[in-house]
């Protein structure tokens, strides 16, 4: 856990917006592809696949970095934050927004939304812990950004 703290630490002191975890162990089973028996793409997941496809613990190295991911979703016209969040992402916009859309990581649309004001909280504590996709739509501009729910 320090080395990721530290790794993701140094990538954004130094610029950069992200890293990617990789596991590289080799999962057993009774799949053959070309590298033999065992999977070789599950080694790369980040899902518990026993267990409604819960997010591993591997992501809760995120939570060293709730100020980075503030800024990372920060701009003149909106915030995101706390990001990564337990129980609600608040989203504040300069202007009242046409609409907030939130996708799983499949694509499957989540939550839909049509602000009437500035200021959004989304409670997220019936959504499983993992990554979501997130959509702001303000006037003919639309930002796209991740969401974690820890």
């Amino acid at each position: 856990m320090d080395y990721l703290n530290d790794l993701s630490q140094l990538v954004y002191d130094q610029g950069g917006s992200g890293v990617i975890y990789w596991e590289p162990a080799w999962i057993s089973s009774a799949m053959c592809d070309q590298w033999g028996q065992g999977s070789s793409y599950e080694n790369v997941s980040l899902f518990d696949f026993n267990n409604s496809n819960q997010a591993l613990t591997a992501f809760e190295f995120f939570e060293f970095c709730n100020n980075l991911e503030v800024n990372a979703f920060s701009s003149d016209e909106f915030a995101v934050y706390p990001n990564p969040s337990k129980a609600e992402w608040t989203i504040s916009t300069s202007t009242v927004a046409d609409r907030i859309i939130i996708y799983d990581v499949k694509g499957k649309l989540i939550l839909s939304i049509l602000p009437s004001s500035t200021f959004e909280a989304i409670d997220n504590q019936n959504l499983s812990r993992g990554l979501y996709l997130a959509r702001i739509t303000l006037g003919i501009k639309q930002y796209t950004f991740h969401l974690i729910k820890q």
